[in-house]
Formats: structure tokens, sequence, C-alpha cells
């Protein structure tokens, strides 16, 4: 879904409702009453509102019922409180300009440090995602290696099966062998005594013929 977006229409609406009240609209307070829109959008919008709400002081006029009378005291005391009232106005509005300045600076400082802060934090979310993703990858190798290890472990183990059943192969034809062995010199005796027999029949059949 996508952002809502900000308009000057809704920063001026919360803004007045919120002077309404007696609550100082600021940028945070408009920020929370309208629950969507940026620091600087926000901040923008109220300046423009701001400006709008600033009234010229108006001029002080003397009444017609006090020009009528066009008695001195009363002009020179009309003038005495107007130059009083616009002494008072003048030195007001030094003031108020003196504290819209400090509060600039300090609205500046603070843009600086919000600034400054969601740089660390787009930064610290940045190295966070990184290290998530070296962790993924980590985890992925982990993975792998230990299925290579558990295939690895199911080859060692037909292999070592299969030794066994070569080392049970190898003792059975040792032992045939050993057993055509004595067959083969059991035979050789035999064919050792056959030929002794034959030999001496030999003998004895060539004595008998002399």
């Amino acid at each position: 879904m996508p952002a809502q977006i900000v308009t000057q229409v809704m920063v001026n609406e919360a803004a007045e409702t919120l002077a309404s009240t007696g609550e100082e609209p600021t940028i945070r307070t408009v920020q929370a009453r309208l629950g969507v829109g940026s620091y600087t959008t926000i901040k923008n919008y109220l300046e423009v509102w701001k400006q709008q709400q600033r009234a010229v002081p108006p001029a002080i006029v003397v009444p017609e019922t006090i020009a009528a009378q066009g008695a001195e005291f009363t002009r020179s005391l009309w003038g005495a409180a107007a130059a009083l009232a616009e002494a008072q106005t003048q030195r007001v509005r030094a003031e108020a300009q003196a504290a819209a300045g400090a509060a600039q600076a300090a609205l500046a400082d603070a843009e600086q440090t919000i600034a400054r802060m969601e740089g660390d934090v787009e930064a610290q979310a940045q190295q966070l995602a990184e290290q998530a993703q070296a962790l993924a990858q980590l985890r992925s190798e982990l993975a792998q290696a230990h299925t290579e290890t558990q295939a690895a472990e199911v080859r060692a183990a037909a292999g070592e099966r299969q030794v066994g059943e070569l080392r049970g192969e190898l003792a059975e034809a040792r032992a045939q062998a050993l057993a055509y062995a004595e067959q083969a010199g059991e035979l050789a005796a035999l064919r050792r005594q056959v030929e002794q027999q034959a030999t001496l029949i030999e003998r004895m059949g060539r004595g008998a013929g002399g």
C-alpha cells in the first residue's frame, strides 16, 4: 500500500486544531497528530502556516472623538501613550526576534543532530544488513558442510563394511589356499610313494629275470 502524502492543507488543519485546543503547533505535535509525514516535509509546511498566521501589528489610530475635541492635552497624552506603546511594541518585537533567532539556531542545531543521527541509523542498519547476510552465508556453508560430513560418514561406513567383507573373503581365500597346499602336499607324498613302489617292483622284476 503506498504511503500517504502529506500536504499543506493537512498540516494547516492539524496546526489550527492544535492551536484551538491551546497546544502549540510544533513539528512533533503536528507529526503526532497526522501520524504520517517526514520531519523535513512537516517543517516546511508548518513554516508556511506560521508565516500566514503572523499578523501585521495594527497601526495606532487616534479615536475620532478625541481628535474632534482638539485638546492639546489630549493629543499630548495620546502621543505619549502611543510613543510608550510603540516603544513597548518595539521592545517586545526585538525580544521576540531575538528569541526567534535563538530558537532558529537551536532548531538548526537540532536538525543537524537529527540528520547526523539518521545517518548513523542508516549506517548501522546497513552494517546490520551486511552482518545478517554474512551470517546467513555462514549458516548456508555450515549446513552444506554438515551435509557433506554426513555423506562422508556414510561413505566411510560403507568403506568399512567393504573392508570387513574383503578381509573375510581374504581370510577365506587364505584358508582355501592352505587347504589346497595341504592337499597338494599329500598328493606329492602319495605320488612319491607310488613312484617308489613302482621302482621297487621294477627292480624286483629285473632280479627275478636274471
